[in-house]
């Protein structure tokens, strides 16, 4: 278990979360059976669940994208050793990931919560009554995931407040990961079923986590069959 150096009470809250809630348990345990090696953290705030994660001893790398620059210093601070060293375990990018766009202002529900920051086309595909706030003076640079990562990986995590739809829709590199780990934000469930029946059938789901109405956290697996091809296809 990594130490937590920065001291946001709302970073120490979710950290708990990671490390002693059940249902996080129970996918790290699936993920250390599997021996991942390579992932890709989306959305990684202060660098969270990437220290949760680096409790796989497997891990070779995890490519961290955050756009908020405050967050960014922080996951900075907290994987300082890992990202400052020769192995260079963790390497950090201070972009978000989205299509369409390179640059967005800021939106959340008005109390300025670091994990709840969004970007602007966000706001209008909502099924919740949330009325949006603009963040002045905070903008978000963002880029796509193939600009940075053009290879197969063991695991893609999401948690970006409503941009992974874009994300899912868009992306070639998610679907070719082993596994997948999504944050599905602002939708109810059958409507996040419909999405990865219809953009992730490659996978089958492992765990399905709602909390709440409109928000679930899904963890996806590539089905074995689709696993061989993709062998067969490289060798």
């Amino acid at each position: 278990m990594l130490e937590l150096i920065t001291s946001r009470p709302i970073d120490r809250i979710v950290y708990n979360d990671f490390l002693y809630n059940s249902f996080w348990q129970n996918i790290l345990e699936i993920l250390r059976v599997n021996k991942i090696e390579t992932v890709v953290d989306i959305g990684a705030s202060s660098g969270l669940s990437a220290m949760w994660l680096l409790d796989i001893d497997t891990i070779k790398k995890i490519y961290c994208f955050e756009p908020d620059v405050e967050n960014y210093s922080m996951l900075c601070t907290n994987l300082e050793k890992y990202i400052f060293n020769k192995n260079n375990i963790v390497v950090p990018y201070n972009y978000g990931i989205y299509y369409g766009l390179t640059k967005s202002e800021v939106y959340g529900v008005g109390d300025n919560s670091p994990l709840g920051y969004c970007v602007q086309t966000i706001k209008d595909r909502t099924v919740t009554l949330h009325q949006f706030t603009k963040y002045e003076g905070k903008i978000f640079e963002l880029r796509e995931l193939e600009e940075f990562i053009n290879f197969p990986v063991d695991l893609i995590k999401i948690d970006v407040e409503g941009s992974e739809y874009n994300i899912i829709e868009n992306s070639t590199v998610l679907k070719q990961a082993k596994f997948l780990l999504i944050a599905f934000h602002n939708q109810y469930e059958s409507y996040v079923r419909d999405i990865i029946d219809k953009y992730l059938s490659k996978y089958e789901i492992l765990f399905f986590g709602p909390d709440g109405d409109t928000y679930s956290n899904v963890l996806l697996r590539k089905k074995k069959e689709w696993q061989q091809l993709s062998f067969l296809k490289t060798n």
